[in-house]
């Protein structure tokens, strides 16, 4: 009887502390899934921060090049206008040395008629003045001859232009002899046509008159034959011989339009 009170205890307590396992372990699960949802959780906040932020950064990089991008072409515009007014204001240094150089050298100080220059070279510049009135001699000697050239020249383009005119007017005339003798040509034709027309009406005439005259002697040789040779009457139409008389009963050879004229 001691036993058993006992033994239903030690199961009792077997089943308590199971029970307590299981809840413990459920509980540890439960706490576990929750702590990995929060740490997924965290690790997406922690994600979209991030890529928030490599934006920003990209776009705080772009505007940075933007602007050292624009500071450059400032500056390169500002050294390409320094350049340009550097190159001007040496231009000018330039010009200012050459004419300054240039009056320095012709400088002349006139007195009693004779020019002298600041360094004594009134020698120099009469050997100058000697020398510019050759070459005026030789150019004026250069524009004779090219005159004369150019007046030889004319003279034969004239010549030319005469010859040319009394080829044209040779041309001319032996065109005008040509024509001439087409349009006396043409005439003659003109005159021999005239003259086969007026024969051939001539012989029209000759030929209409002696045909006419043919035509009424056969009419009559025809009136004489047509009613000598009347010979029988087929289907009720009286028929002749032709008007050679060797044709059939019936048939007519030339004066076929005529046939029905002299029935009786």
């Amino acid at each position: 009887m001691v036993d058993q009170p006992l033994s239903l205890a030690f199961i009792v307590v077997i089943i308590i502390t199971i029970i307590i396992i299981i809840i413990i372990i459920i509980i540890i699960i439960i706490i576990t899934i929750i702590i990995i949802i929060i740490i997924i959780i965290i690790i997406i906040i922690i994600i979209c921060l991030l890529i928030i932020i490599i934006i920003i950064i990209i776009i705080i990089i772009i505007i940075i090049i933007i602007i050292i991008i624009i500071i450059i072409i400032i500056i390169v515009i500002i050294i390409i206008i320094i350049i340009i007014i550097i190159i001007i204001i040496i231009i000018i240094i330039i010009i200012i040395i050459i004419i300054l150089s240039c009056s320095c050298r012709q400088y002349r100080v006139y007195s009693f008629g004779t020019t002298y220059t600041s360094a004594g070279e009134k020698e120099e510049e009469e050997e100058e003045e000697e020398e510019e009135e050759e070459e005026e001699e030789e150019e004026e000697e250069e524009k004779k001859k090219k005159k004369k050239e150019e007046e030889e020249e004319e003279e034969e383009e004239e010549e030319e232009e005469e010859k040319k005119k009394k080829k044209k007017e040779e041309e001319e005339e032996e065109d005008k002899d040509e024509e001439d003798k087409d349009e006396e040509d043409e005439d003659e034709e003109e005159k021999e046509e005239e003259l086969d027309y007026a024969q051939r009406q001539k012989q029209r005439k000759i030929e209409f008159t002696l045909a006419h005259e043919i035509s009424k002697n056969e009419e009559e040789k025809l009136k004489i034959r047509r009613i000598k040779w009347k010979v029988k009457k087929v289907n009720g139409d009286v028929k002749y011989r032709c008007c050679t008389g060797s044709g059939p009963i019936g048939e007519s050879c030339i004066f076929r339009e005529r046939k029905n004229i002299h029935q009786t």
